[in-house]
């Protein structure tokens, strides 16, 4: 197992006191040490905060960041990136580390995460993860919980914190292969998680991200077409740009990628309907 100086995590959570108690169990079991553990409590209304409270009494590398509550639910939205920038300023004031490992309140990793994370990484990847069953992403791309992230690198790009914009959650995946780095997915790393469904409201801040990053009308058409019955609100979020800052860091970078790659889906479902149309006229030829 490769040796670092410092891996640290966080946990941002709201209303999970059925499931920080094994999150927190699951971080505190790792195989390779953990500096710290940071559990940013979103204005929980349960027992989230005492539960938290208790561990931080216990260990003494559980630190509990306690914020304001509010009424409405950030998850998919900007807010959400200046919820967990709480907890990253929190970790820096023991220094940068070398790892970042990001986590939600409903996650548990297998005590071996970390260490086989670590492993897994090379001079190129820099970001990665495992996964969990029900995860619907593209092929290498890392689940969000559970993301374990080249701090220093990530200090030298913007100062180790995340734009406080809509997008925020993939905008560092897309800034480190801006820079020239890969981010891996292992789906031999199996962990536990509630599979995240997608819904009216989470498509329409999907729109939105997709937007704030750069992605161009072209993709948005077939992300919508992918998406059936949510596809609408997605071009509504797409569409609605009033409270949506653009991130200027890879803006151009994602939009580059995204027209190449909706352009190679449509030229691939061309190719397969004029297959189709060929084997069709050809078969009714052998019938006649």
């Amino acid at each position: 197992m490769k040796t670092y100086d410092v891996v640290s995590a966080f946990i941002t959570v709201r209303n999970e006191e059925q499931n920080i108690g094994e999150t927190l169990k699951g971080l505190l079991s790792q195989e390779y040490p953990l500096r710290e553990i940071v559990v940013i409590n979103d204005g929980s209304t349960d027992r989230t905060g005492i539960i938290s409270q208790f561990h931080n009494d216990v260990y003494e590398k559980v630190i509990v960041v306690n914020l304001p509550y509010h009424a409405d639910s950030y998850v998919g939205r900007w807010e959400l990136g200046r919820i967990i920038n709480h907890g990253l300023r929190k970790i820096r004031e023991s220094g940068v580390p070398d790892f970042i490992l990001q986590m939600g309140g409903d996650h548990i990793i297998p005590n071996n995460y970390v260490s086989e994370l670590l492993d897994r990484m090379t001079d190129k990847i820099r970001i990665s993860s495992g996964t969990y069953e029900g995860a619907q992403l593209n092929i290498n791309t890392p689940i969000g919980s559970g993301k374990l992230i080249d701090a220093r690198l990530w200090d030298k790009f913007n100062g180790m914190i995340y734009p406080e914009k809509y997008g925020f959650e993939t905008w560092i995946d897309y800034r480190f292969k801006k820079e020239g780095y890969e981010v891996a997915r292992h789906d031999d790393l199996m962990t536990e998680c509630r599979p995240i469904k997608m819904s009216k409201k989470k498509a329409y801040y999907w729109g939105k991200c997709s937007y704030a990053q750069g992605g161009v009308l072209l993709f948005a058409l077939l992300k919508a077409f992918s998406l059936k019955g949510n596809g609408l609100n997605f071009l509504k979020g797409y569409c609605s740009r009033g409270d949506v800052e653009k991130h200027e860091d890879i803006y151009e970078y994602v939009g580059d990628m995204q027209y190449q790659k909706a352009k190679r889906q449509i030229q691939s479902m061309l190719r397969a309907k004029v297959i189709t149309m060929k084997t069709s006229r050809w078969s009714e030829w052998l019938d006649d």
